[in-house]
């Protein structure tokens, strides 16, 4: 017998001819358009973990997306229209000015509360030359709430693939939103998986592995990666801050 396996990418259409009119209009060949789903695995899970059953989270700032893969073939791809934005938008709302969040949620996060001090206290800019003073618990509560229901949601996904069951590496964590402290261990109340955060390192030499430790660069290096397999780039990747 024969059989095949297919998948199929949709989206809406308007938005990707925007996106090739772009690259046209600035004299730039789009090759090719891939999710971004697809391709990050490529850079941060190993041949046994896609074989053995795994769950990819891509923490992203508007989005985070899940792709299960297990048997070297991926069975479940989703969206959830929830991210790293989503988190800042809750810390706004409890009077952290704008432009202060993103960095105070790198620097002073936790995405779980209990680990944090109830006594530690941050200065932020406020009105004026003035500061505020902000409990880090609460920020950390802020981000756990949030985290939370993001966590709910892959876990709710990994259920409907199916292979929830069969999941033996359990789930890897990367985005940019996967570098907030203890986030590996709140996937792990949540979703009862084990958890690792991932940076790109698989398809790379040591000197690039060194310049995208981070997750959040996880999703552009597996797109150089794609464009490498054609003959398009050098592998090797140089991250200039």
């Amino acid at each position: 017998s024969l059989s095949s396996t297919f998948n199929f990418i949709l989206c809406e259409k308007t938005p990707l001819e925007r996106l090739n009119m772009v690259f046209r209009l600035s004299g730039l060949q789009l090759v090719g358009s891939y999710a971004n789903s697809m391709i990050i695995s490529d850079a941060v899970l190993s041949a046994d973990e896609k074989n053995d059953g795994v769950a990819v989270v891509d923490l992203g700032g508007g989005t985070t997306d899940v792709v299960v893969y297990h048997g070297n073939v991926i069975r479940h791809i989703a969206t959830i229209p929830m991210g790293a934005n989503s988190i800042n938008r809750d810390i706004h709302l409890h009077g952290i000015p704008e432009r202060s969040v993103e960095s105070l949620k790198k620097k002073y996060g936790s995405a779980i509360a209990e680990f944090v001090s109830e006594q530690k206290l941050i200065q932020i800019p406020s009105m004026g030359n003035r500061t505020k003073g902000v409990l880090r618990r609460n920020l950390a509560a802020i981000i756990e709430a949030r985290l939370t229901d993001i966590a709910e949601y892959v876990k709710a996904e990994i259920k409907d693939s199916g292979y929830s069951g069969r999941l033996s590496c359990g789930i890897v964590l990367t985005g940019g939103s996967a570098s907030i402290e203890h986030i590996d261990e709140l996937f792990r109340r949540v979703t009862g998986f084990e958890v690792r955060v991932a940076t790109a390192e698989y398809g790379l030499d040591e000197q690039s592995r060194n310049q995208v430790e981070s997750p959040a660069h996880s999703a552009a290096v597996a797109l150089l990666l794609k464009g490498a397999e054609q003959g398009l780039c050098s592998v090797s990747v140089r991250i200039t801050p």
